[in-house]
């Protein structure tokens, strides 16, 4: 590929300047002389001037690619590391790149819901989870009991939702993991994870 060197511009310089200062100096030479050596310096000025613009506006141009390049570098690999994989390997590791809110379409609305790793939690059951912890604090509400969560019938998949997003909880470093009949304790004030969680 054929791109701009700044070789040119200096060499265009130096010769403009050797060509100025014999056309200033050479009192010996003819005028003739000395007037196409200065017509000689006009142009190997103007040439430098020219390649030394081409230059600065390629190096420009090409950092600003680069710095674009930067910004999204990490979806383009991303997007070369999933080429390939079937729609539900996608989701599975797309699960593990962090919290993520999905809405699905229903009657009144989008029914909200927090993406875990194995499955999505609804966020109403996320908002009572969250309230039931408050029975519990510092502890997380336990998971054996996420059928309570919520009062009267409970939610159906009530254990399950508990243990997804206990362990989301703990992924992302607001709680330590279970010990004995302990339920996860708490890092981070509840209010805050429960902040963070969209509630």
């Amino acid at each position: 590929m054929d791109f701009p060197r700044l070789r040119e511009p200096l060499l265009s310089i130096i010769l403009a300047g050797l060509c100025f200062i014999l056309a200033w100096k050479g009192e010996r030479l003819p005028d003739w002389l000395r007037l196409f050596l200065a017509f000689l310096g006009c142009a190997f000025s103007a040439a430098a001037l020219v390649t030394g613009l081409d230059f600065l506006t390629y190096r420009v141009s090409e950092r600003i690619r680069e710095l674009s390049a930067a910004r999204t570098y990490g979806a383009v690999q991303m997007a070369y590391a999933l080429r390939g994989l079937t729609m539900s390997q996608t989701d599975m590791v797309m699960r593990q790149m962090g919290l993520g809110v999905v809405g699905i379409p229903g009657d009144g609305g989008p029914a909200w819901m927090i993406r875990c790793s194995t499955m999505d939690v609804p966020l109403g059951f996320v908002a009572d989870f969250f309230e039931w912890s408050k029975q519990t604090h510092p502890y997380l509400w336990p998971v054996r009991d996420g059928a309570q969560v919520g009062g009267g019938d409970g939610w159906t998949n009530g254990v399950q939702y508990a243990t997804e997003l206990t362990n989301s909880i703990i992924a992302n470093g607001y709680a330590s993991r279970a010990s004995g009949r302990y339920a996860a304790v708490l890092t981070e004030p509840l209010e805050t994870v429960a902040t963070r969680y969209g509630v």
